[in-house]
């Protein structure tokens, strides 16, 4: 399609609004000049590339004006041209309103803005494209309710009892909005557990859901089912560490052995608490817990800090026979944990056997009678006895 223009001159003046004959008089002086006449805009026919019509345009760049609003704030003196920016304007017709070249579209009255940096004499080749408005439909692909995704954890539970740890299970609510609960996935799930040895020195990741551990069919489910086997807390494991994470939840929970395996040596029947004083002074260098073991073998041991329980009450009667008693020591309730170690020994808690200072012994006090001894043991046994000062009398001559 061609445009043909009777007075393309006019139009111009028509669009910056400005005296018609002293802007064509001045376009005409412009044409005139040295360089020859500059070749106007010219168009080639519309053609259709597929579902889209195009028009390519083809322009030589003019010399340059000044727009007619610039003129005075120019000859103010404080203005000058912008020798970095200009506007190049194309005449197209107003019949290609809406059609636009890198973004850039006809104007209503036929006109092509185009700002960027334009040379006289420079050719332009555009290609206008017509704005083509089309409908169109998008559809959703729809998938399977994943299962064991929840969009929000509500919860974790287990099953703890008798050192058995079972039905452990994630609640909360999936996309589709349905609140479920759900035995552990490893695919889904992380999942760690760590056991801590009663040695006190030791530990050992048994399940990680990181890793293809086979330990983990014990926690996780196959297929939805719940798992296999139950995960038992050895007797050499004092307690264990279990932390669950799923889409932002995570949780540690902390299970004790119940039935801690007792460290050191073990009686299983007691006979004789004995007690070796010294003769001279009455200290009380030892006392031993003497009986048999499991196996019905004859076994001795210390009184044992920190596993064994001990109380002690001093009776006291002053030269005048006045009488009181007082408890020196007690475990169980924090006092004399320092003086409770001259009746018990001091034990290795990375050594489960090793006994790394025996008692230090026990003295009485200037006016202590006797002294009652109440024993808790770590196998469970409760055991009482008075202890005489027999230099009490001596003392008190």
């Amino acid at each position: 399609m061609t445009t043909k223009m009777q007075h393309p001159y006019e139009l111009f003046a028509y669009q910056v609004g400005q005296d018609m004959k002293s802007l064509i008089a001045r376009v005409k002086a412009l044409e005139t000049q040295s360089h020859g006449e500059n070749t106007p805009p010219t168009t080639q026919p519309a053609t259709t590339s597929g579902q889209i019509s195009v028009l390519e345009l083809r322009t030589v760049v003019p010399s340059a004006i000044n727009y007619p609003d610039d003129e005075a704030k120019l000859a103010s003196g404080d203005y000058v041209v912008d020798t970095n920016r200009n506007d190049l304007q194309i005449y197209v017709g107003k019949q290609y309103e809406g059609w636009e070249v890198n973004g850039v579209k006809v104007s209503e009255e036929g006109w092509l803005k185009l700002k960027s940096i334009y040379r006289q004499g420079e050719l332009v080749n555009l290609t206008l494209k017509s704005p083509l408005n089309v409908s169109s439909v998008l559809y959703n692909h729809i998938r399977e309710v994943d299962l064991n995704h929840f969009a929000s954890v509500t919860d974790f539970t287990y099953k703890f009892e008798h050192n058995t740890l079972s039905e452990l299970k994630l609640h909360g609510v999936l996309e589709n909005g349905k609140a479920v609960s759900r035995y552990l996935n490893q695919e889904s799930d992380y999942l760690q557990v760590i056991e801590y040895y009663n040695n006190g020195a030791s530990y050992n990741a048994i399940a990680d859901s990181s890793y293809p551990y086979e330990d983990n069919k014990q926690f996780f489910s196959q297929n939805g089912e719940k798992p296999s086997e139950d995960y038992h807390i050895p007797e050499e494991v004092d307690y264990i560490e279990l932390t669950i994470s799923h889409n932002g939840f995570s949780k540690t929970i902390t299970l004790h052995n119940e039935t801690p395996k007792i460290k050191g040596v073990v009686l299983a029947h007691i006979d004789e608490l004995s007690i070796t004083q010294n003769q001279s002074d009455g200290l009380i260098e030892e006392i031993k817990l003497k009986g048999t073991n499991a196996h019905g073998q004859p076994e001795e041991r210390y009184l044992e800090y920190g596993r064994d329980k001990l109380k002690v009450t001093a009776f006291e009667e002053d030269v005048n026979g006045q009488t009181s008693e007082f408890v020196t020591i007690d475990t169980n309730a924090g006092i004399g944990n320092d003086e409770a170690t001259e009746l018990m020994a001091e034990v290795d808690e990375y050594d489960p056997n090793r006994i790394t200072n025996p008692p230090r012994g026990f003295g009485f006090g200037v006016d202590e009678t006797k002294i009652r001894l109440e024993i808790t043991t770590k196998e469970g046994f409760e055991l009482s006895k008075e202890v005489e000062n027999f230099k009490w009398e001596e003392h008190h001559q």
